[in-house]
């Protein structure tokens, strides 16, 4: 997995993205470029950076039409809102990012959104509704779509592994 010095790589390179495709007035590979922005001053831990990108991304993601680049930068901009502690606006993030990933449809986005949102109310201490929201994640695998869930709520860039969310036993166990 990259580490922190990587990622300032990935900044570098995502800033000369966004500076051509918005030469190229590409909204939709723009909007996925300032996505990709947004998570690695995410994951750099420069939060103020990550949210205007992010903004940026679901903006320019609505204006283009590409609902799944929106769609991912408001779930990406959800899990910004968690590590800040503002669970109400990352679960109103999720929910926006999942119904348009239900609208197109992209069962993998919405499984994502539903893991990461039941994530956000587990921490908010809405302990059943995060019950609920892995009830519909299990539902729409077996339906038999896939979910990718990281144990630790989010990826782990550096060793050793973050710690495991309360979400991760709740899934094994059922």
């Amino acid at each position: 997995p990259p580490g922190p010095a990587q990622h300032g790589g990935h900044v570098l390179h995502a800033s000369r993205a966004q500076e051509l495709w918005e030469a190229l007035g590409n909204l939709g590979s723009l909007a996925q470029t300032l996505n990709n922005l947004g998570t690695a001053y995410h994951q750099q831990g420069r939060f103020a950076a990550a949210q205007e990108r992010l903004a940026e991304a679901i903006a320019k993601g609505g204006m283009s039409g590409v609902r799944r680049t929106e769609a991912m930068a408001l779930v990406s901009m959800g899990a910004v809102l968690t590590d800040l502690d503002d669970f109400s606006s990352a679960i109103d993030h999720y929910e926006r990012g999942l119904a348009i990933a239900r609208a197109i449809p992209d069962h993998a986005l919405v499984c994502d959104a539903l893991a990461a949102s039941a994530e956000a109310h587990r921490l908010a201490g809405k302990l059943a509704d995060a019950r609920g929201l892995l009830g519909r994640a299990r539902e729409s695998l077996a339906s038999g779509r896939q979910l990718l869930v990281f144990p630790e709520g989010t990826r782990t860039n550096t060793p050793p592994l973050n710690p495991f969310k309360g979400n991760f036993a709740l899934m094994a166990k059922q």
